[in-house]
């Protein structure tokens, strides 16, 4: 059996310039654009289950998790709408500063990356670091 070694040289090739522009945030959502269907975030699917108190660590694994499957750039009231549609019950008053102050400990924890500060009209935005985008 002949195995045909320029034709994985050249998958080689072309992967490598696919990671090169991953490497880079503003072409890597840029590329997940393109992959995904017309740039929608995808929905969630998974119910979030839990009966009674839950604890912190429940919703920062709960965030997290659902940071982890948004193609692109995201912000707090896209993590909340994705909440909310995979049937998880906020227990906080307030629900984006709740999920804003887990975004805020997931940057610290270099799980996402903050691409663009909030100002006033203009949410931040969030996006997977890159040692979480093979996950």
């Amino acid at each position: 059996m002949h195995i045909d070694t320029a034709r994985i040289d050249e998958k080689i090739r072309k992967l490598e310039q696919i990671k090169k522009l991953a490497a880079d945030p503003e072409m890597a959502e840029l590329l997940l654009e393109l992959v995904t269907k017309n740039g929608d975030k995808p929905r969630i699917s998974t119910k979030i289950e839990g009966n009674g108190k839950r604890t912190k660590g429940e919703f920062m694994e709960t965030v997290e998790k659902l940071c982890l499957t948004f193609p692109s750039r995201f912000t707090v009231n896209d993590v909340v709408i994705g909440l909310q549609n995979g049937g998880y019950t906020f227990t906080a008053h307030n629900p984006s500063v709740a999920t804003y102050s887990a975004l805020r400990r997931l940057t610290k924890h270099h799980v996402i990356s903050l691409l663009e500060k909030g100002r006033r009209g203009k949410p931040a935005k969030f996006i997977v670091s890159k040692a979480h985008t093979s996950n």
